[in-house]
């Protein structure tokens, strides 16, 4: 990656005389490598809007109405209306996603009753999201993210549309459904790296963090009420004609992106010496990885979060087990344990964007871990579905917590255009935490009782984060960007 030319010094009298550029709230400019804010002096306020402060002179290019920051991220003068339509449309592209996907789950256990089939649709679609994760990443960096994003939805909504037509011709056989699940598995592979790398380019460094918030509550509200469209389409419609709603949330979530400007990364070519085919891919793995490590705080708060999801995150995905096996299998019971953890996770987005977060994350991630790993204790012990419940809701307050630090600091940290590669990293972690709740978690559930298990990941992660809290040194030192609004 090209380094930026290092600035000439100046003296301090020469700093004084710099203005700082401005965005449209009047935030000034900071600097992501330093995590200072750029030497400068605000221009003293003025009493009439004539003599306020004139806003940088743009080009006429596509981009002209973007401001350049010190990392080559653009952010422009209507950036809050691209941010709302950006989230807005993902958010309805993701619901959409979510309804179909459970009802097409759900028909597999209702239609078959057969948990082998029920548990292979759910990991083909995941395993296909991770691995083509790899390759999303990549081309993330190496092609129009904007575009990307808007042909994986459009080729996602066409491959549902045929299973549509497929149903209801009466072609219902449930290989074709699992290879259309991989099928939209591997478009979000596409397009999840795009769209988080995209973030990074259109928010302002000093709002990642609260919009980052704002938009995990959007997807835990997506999350609350998807089930339960699904479920009552899923009663009530045949599932060739439910297919329909993610057709329809795709061409509304493209028509909204369509009016986002993002601004276009300069085009990169794989490097002569790099290999070809799926060996060049993992290469741009590689590379995001080397990324990371060019950044050691974040590389270890990285793998905080990673050894998290698999100690605690995936045996949790087999909640609706743990449910009926010791409280019952009252449908109440079930959606008691959903809609505690969604609306858990949406007011602590919510409160995690009203407060901003500490200035050194480290610590907080750490606690945060500690008492995760004391609730998993808690609620593999839990006497009945009330203390479940609450303890559930709890552990999704502060769930958002750990990832939205995790990926604001990437984001503010990561060069532009390395950032696909490390969210595909990322989305590689997330999409195989369910498949390994499956494959590891719920063996071994069968084989001794899911309470000890609940209650051993539990105490392994708190070990864990007793070690992590006696770790010293510089990576270990994982700071906010120094102005937050």
């Amino acid at each position: 990656m090209t380094q930026p030319p290092t600035p000439p010094a100046t003296t301090p009298k020469e700093t004084a005389a710099q203005p700082c550029k401005q965005l449209d709230s009047g935030t000034p400019v900071l600097s992501l490598s330093t995590l200072e804010e750029t030497n400068c002096t605000q221009p003293q306020q003025q009493t009439t809007s004539s003599n306020a402060t004139a806003p940088a002179t743009l080009d006429a290019s596509d981009n002209a109405r973007w401001h350049e920051t010190v990392t080559g991220t653009q952010v422009g003068a209507h950036w809050k209306r691209d941010v709302a339509l950006f989230y807005v449309g993902q958010a309805f592209s993701q619901f959409g996603s979510s309804v179909v996907a459970y009802a097409i789950i759900w028909w597999i256990a209702l239609d078959s009753a057969s948990s082998w089939k029920y548990g292979l649709a759910v990991i083909a679609q995941q395993v296909a999201m991770a691995l083509m994760s790899i390759v999303g990443g990549a081309w993330a960096d190496r092609y129009d993210r904007k575009l990307l994003m808007i042909s994986s939805d459009a080729i996602i909504a066409v491959f549902t549309l045929l299973l549509s037509v497929a149903l209801l011709t009466g072609h219902m056989d449930y290989w074709l459904i699992v290879v259309i699940l991989v099928l939209r598995g591997l478009g979000g592979g596409v397009q999840s790296p795009a769209s988080a790398a995209a973030g990074q380019q259109i928010v302002p460094k000093a709002y990642l963090l609260r919009i980052n918030s704002i938009n995990s509550a959007l997807q835990s509200a997506v999350w609350l009420v998807a089930p339960a469209v699904a479920a009552v389409l899923i009663s009530y419609v045949p599932l060739g004609m439910i297919l329909w709603v993610d057709s329809t949330t795709a061409v509304i979530g493209i028509g909204l992106l369509l009016k986002v400007v993002i601004p276009r990364l300069p085009a990169t070519a794989p490097h002569p010496d790099q290999p070809n085919g799926l060996l060049g891919y993992l290469h741009d793995t590689k590379l995001g990885l080397d990324e990371l490590k060019r950044h050691p705080a974040l590389l270890r708060a990285s793998l905080i979060f990673a050894v998290l999801m698999v100690l605690l995150i995936a045996p949790s995905n087999l909640t609706p087990v743990f449910v009926v096996r010791f409280f019952g299998d009252e449908s109440w019971k079930l959606a008691a344990a959903e809609v505690t953890w969604s609306f858990g996770t949406m007011f602590g987005a919510l409160l995690m964007a009203r407060w901003n977060g500490p200035k050194q994350r480290m610590p907080l991630l750490i606690g945060v871990a500690a008492l995760w790993s004391v609730l998993m204790v808690a609620l593999g012990f839990s006497p009945n579905i009330y203390v479940f419940a609450v303890l559930w809701l709890i552990f999704g307050l502060t769930f958002p917590t750990a990832q939205i630090m995790v990926m604001t600091s990437a984001q503010e940290r990561i060069a532009p255009e390395k950032m696909g590669r490390v969210m595909g990293l990322f989305n590689v972690v997330l999409s195989l935490v369910m498949p390994a709740g499956m494959l590891v978690w719920g063996p071994l559930s069968d084989a001794i009782s899911m309470r000890l298990v609940w209650a051993g990941c539990g105490l392994a992660a708190l070990v864990f984060a007793g070690v992590m809290a006696l770790q010293r040194g510089s990576d270990m030192q994982l700071t906010a960007f120094t102005e937050t609004v």
